[in-house]
């Protein structure tokens, strides 16, 4: 009888109801393998055809598609309902948002290709749009999901899009974790989607055009950031984009400089107050910009009171040892340079 209204009523508010009452009977947990038989049955592309009509039955049509698609992806994904539901992503209605963001987030819930069918589908702008844009709590939650969603990368896969078009979410999800009385689940959505944006990085050398997109869409302030919030998993998010970031050019090093970053990763691993491993974090990363920096940076890292937390990580783990000893043999070279440049004894 459901699938005759949503296929035959020609009246909005009588396929609204009878989709709202199929999602009621996928909400039924003791009713076993119920949404297997509307998947049998043919419900999916009924309710793929709903996604186009008045703004009740899309809520209602991507609530009911976004509850088959925890259990049955590839039915959803495969009756073409990706297109549409990314559509409505952009929608001025908070309900409908949500609802086609959920659906997408089961869509392409741990598999990679079912996420890289949403990315070709184009979710990554209006996505963008819609975080950058709305203040209403749910699609806030939602989005930060799908977001992290999308940013679950298995070890040497390729990204789902150039780093291009993931950086500008950057400053948008580290805005949303430093908001003052930020909801849990909002937080929680965006801390997770940053961790793994994060860990994406971990391992890939990338190149000066993708560390370019991340300076341009403000990845320095975002790292200050992260390091001032004082927690270990934004300080551990910090340290990818920053080793991620010293891989490039001296320019990119001196970016970081310029953004002040030195002086604050010198207070942290400084600090007798800070946790262990946020002093070890910090000074990994003034490591990494001694490291790759030039004779110039290098000095300014030792004037900023570098060289303390890099002797500190010698009484740490065997595995940091020889890079430390490594990086601290190169600002001694740097101050033998400097000694011969300007006549010191």
């Amino acid at each position: 009888d459901i699938c005759y209204l949503m296929a035959s009523a020609s009246d909005p508010q009588v396929r609204t109801e009878a989709v709202r009452q199929l999602a009621g009977l996928l909400s039924i947990e003791h009713i076993e393998g119920i949404g297997q038989k509307a998947v049998d049955i043919g419900v999916v592309p009924l309710l793929v055809e709903q996604l186009s009509g008045c703004e009740d039955l899309q809520a209602a049509a991507g609530q009911a598609l976004s509850m088959l698609a925890i259990q049955n992806g590839d039915a959803v994904a495969n009756a073409d309902a990706v297109p549409p539901l990314v559509q409505l992503v952009s929608s001025h209605t908070d309900r409908v948002c949500v609802w086609a963001i959920m659906a997408l987030c089961h869509v392409m819930s741990g598999l990679a290709a079912r996420r890289d069918v949403v990315v070709a589908a184009g979710i990554v702008e209006p996505l963008l749009k819609v975080m950058r844009e709305t203040s209403n709590v749910d699609v806030l939650k939602g989005s930060a999901l799908l977001l992290r969603n999308l940013w679950i990368v298995p070890e040497n896969a390729p990204l789902p899009a150039a780093v291009a078009e993931l950086a500008p979410f950057v400053p948008v999800v580290v805005g949303l974790i430093a908001a003052p009385e930020q909801d849990d689940h909002v937080l929680r959505g965006a801390r997770g989607a940053l961790a793994h944006f994060g860990s994406s990085f971990v391992g890939r050398d990338g190149t000066d055009a993708d560390r370019d997109a991340l300076m341009e869409h403000g990845a320095v302030p975002s790292i200050r950031t992260l390091l001032e919030t004082g927690e270990l998993g934004a300080h551990e998010v910090a340290a990818s984009i920053l080793r991620f970031m010293t891989a490039g050019t001296t320019s990119h090093v001196q970016a970081l400089i310029d953004g002040g970053l030195v002086p604050l990763l010198v207070d942290v691993a400084a600090n007798a107050e800070s946790d262990p491993g946020l002093k070890e974090l910090a000074a990994g990363n003034i490591g990494s910009i001694a490291r790759e920096g030039s004779q110039q940076q290098i000095e300014y890292v030792v004037e900023c009171g570098g060289i303390q937390p890099l002797c500190d990580l010698l009484d740490g783990d065997d595995s940091n040892r020889e890079v430390t000893i490594s990086t601290l043999d190169k600002i001694l070279g740097a101050g033998e340079q400097k000694q011969a440049n300007e006549g010191l004894p």
